[in-house]
């Protein structure tokens, strides 16, 4: 069985020292459910939220906002949820 820890884990959302990571467990949860289960799939949908939210990303990517190109990294983990969710179609 796939765990929501198991999703963090692929996206990488990883806590800062306070604890605070980009997803809840319930967002992610979400995302597996809307997936049945499929982690490549939710992976990819988790990946596309945070490129839909400017915000979320800069949480994701602990990144100083100074010194990141915004643009490129939005356009990195773009291309790596195309790949996740293309992973997941072909497994399905």
């Amino acid at each position: 069985m796939i765990t929501v820890d198991d999703l963090r884990l692929k996206v990488l959302d990883r806590a800062d020292e306070a604890g605070v990571t980009a997803f809840t467990d319930d967002e992610l949860q979400a995302f597996l459910d809307d997936s049945n289960n499929n982690i490549a799939l939710a992976a990819g949908k988790a990946l596309t939220a945070l490129v839909a939210d400017r915000a979320l990303l800069k949480v994701w990517s602990r990144a100083d906002t100074k010194n990141v190109d915004q643009d490129r990294l939005r356009r990195d983990v773009a291309e790596v949820a195309r790949r996740f969710y293309a992973q997941g179609v072909s497994e399905q």
